[in-house]
Formats: structure tokens, sequence, C-alpha cells
């Protein structure tokens, strides 16, 4: 199997890598290869693991941190170059990286359609339409551009700002668009492997759950906002009982803390009001008091 190592670090390869897919390096190279090294230790580990009949340790999801360890090396971002016939770069390490990006973005902002072409849907255009122009006798017809898409634009966008990437090639973008197929289809297999297996699997004591409660479950499970349930109109009486309570709780909380306040501010008021009445009496006695020194005063003169 092809690592990452085998396109770095080694002077006979450095002018190849260059010509063939434009990959810039440093003339320093042991950043990068203390990092393809860090790559390779990282699957011989696990092929250890796996040999050795351990179970293969949950990474959790790839946020891409060592694509950005890469660009803060390189000072820059990673060069993408897809030459014709290929859907992706021809350096190992690049393509690595490329073809992780697309997997990332496709789990977390890339919504899973049931049809591809649901994600070419040619968008709704807008009521005001312009009017058409009289073409010249010598003007040729403009060739039809294909309709562009919410979410392909959305995954390529999300590509340009991670890499160095020229997204208006024609070869490049119908790469990026391949690898975002293939992406979908894998996300595809796994969310319905993911409910197959929690139908298949059954507790004792457990009711059976209905297939829209498989399905709003797994989505619930690796999207951020679920809306299936919405969608299918569908209620879940345990959910809505567990936000009803929820909201109870916190109107409670908020309730008992107003309490608390306005119990605080009417023994502030009622003490402000004592000291007040204090103050007046002691005045009071201090004014007789001067009186009465007055009085002896001019008794005696």
């Amino acid at each position: 199997m092809t690592t990452g190592a085998d396109a770095i670090d080694w002077p006979n390869q450095h002018s190849r890598m260059d010509d063939g897919d434009g990959f810039a390096q440093h003339d320093n190279n042991t950043i990068m290869a203390g990092i393809a090294d860090g790559i390779t230790q990282h699957g011989d580990d696990n092929q250890i693991a796996n040999e050795g009949g351990e179970e293969r340790r949950d990474r959790g999801h790839n946020m891409g941190l060592g694509l950005q360890r890469l660009n803060r090396a390189r000072r820059g971002k990673l060069q993408v170059v897809i030459t014709e016939g290929h859907i992706r770069p021809v350096v190992p390490l690049v393509a690595t990286k490329f073809a992780s990006e697309c997997n990332i973005i496709v789990r977390n902002h890339v919504p899973i359609l049931p049809h591809w072409k649901l994600y070419k849907k040619k968008p709704a255009s807008s009521s005001k339409e312009k009017e058409p122009k009289e073409k010249e006798p010598n003007e040729k017809e403009p060739k039809e551009k294909e309709p562009a898409s919410t979410y392909v634009d959305l995954f390529l966008g999300k590509l340009k700002a991670k890499f160095d990437i020229n997204t208006e090639d024609n070869t490049v973008k119908k790469g990026c668009i391949e690898m975002m197929q293939y992406a979908v289809r894998q996300q595809r297999y796994r969310l319905k492997t993911q409910m197959e297996n929690k139908l298949s699997t059954t507790t004792e004591g457990e009711e059976l759950k209905s297939a829209a409660q498989v399905v709003a479950d797994v989505l619930a499970e690796n999207t951020k906002k679920n809306q299936f349930l919405q969608n299918v109109r569908y209620q879940n009486a345990r959910r809505i009982s567990n936000e009803q309570s929820a909201e109870l709780e916190a109107e409670k909380k908020t309730n008992a803390k107003l309490r608390v306040q306005v119990v605080d501010l009417s023994n502030k008021v009622q003490e402000s009001e004592q000291a007040r009445i204090i103050d007046r009496e002691e005045m009071k006695r201090s004014q007789s008091e001067m009186e009465a020194k007055l009085n002896l005063l001019l008794s005696q003169i």
C-alpha cells in the first residue's frame, strides 16, 4: 500500500513531484517528513492492533486537524492539481488529504438526499424574468451552462477554503463532483447499515420501534438538527413530553429565582425604612436637646 511517506523527502523525486502535480515543497522537508512519518506510524499501529485481535479504537469525528497542521507547516494552503482523466491528485499525501476533506465536508455540511439527481436540481428562478434580447445576424447562440446546484456550490466552496484549488477548471470541477458523489454514496450506505442494525437488534422487554423512529434516531446521532420526524409528520410522544417537562422545570427555576429576588428587595426596603425612622427620631431628639440648651442660656441672661 502506498503511503504519504513515498512522495516526501527524497531528492531524486523532488522534481518529478513538482512536474506531475504542482505540489511545491520547502527545501527543508523535515517538517513534512515528520508529518508523513506520524501518519505512517498511526497506520502501522492500527495494523498491529488488528493483527493482534484487539478491537479497533474509535477515532471519533475527523475534523481535518492534520490538514491544518500541514498548511501551517507549509505556510500556505495545500495545492491540489487534478489532471485529465483523474478525479484526485497524483501525489499520495495530497490525494489522501483531499479525499478525507471531501468526506468531512459531506458528513458535516451536505444533507443525504434520496437520489443523486436531487443534488443537481436547478434552483427556482426569480419571478422577474429578463426580456429576450434581439440577436444580431452574425451573433452565435451561447452554449447553455449546466444548472447551478446549491449543494455542489457549497461543496466546491468548502474545498476552495481548505485547499489551493481552481474549481473553475472543468477537469478539476468534474473530479470534485465525482468525489462528492462517492462520499455521498459512502455516507448513505453507512446510515442505511446503522438503520438496518437498529431494526434487527432488539433487547428483551424493549418495544419494537417503527421504521420512522429508527431513521430519526440514526439521523439524530449523525446530524446536529434532525427534522425527519417533522417532515414525515410523525410525532414522538416521549420526546414531546421530555421537552415539556424540561420547559416546566426551567420555568419553575426562573420563578423561584424571581421569588428570591422579590423577597430580597422587600427586605432591603424594610431595612431602609426602619433606618429612616431611626434617623428621624434621632434628629428630633437632638433638636429637642438643642432647644432645651438654648432656653437655659436665654434664662440665665
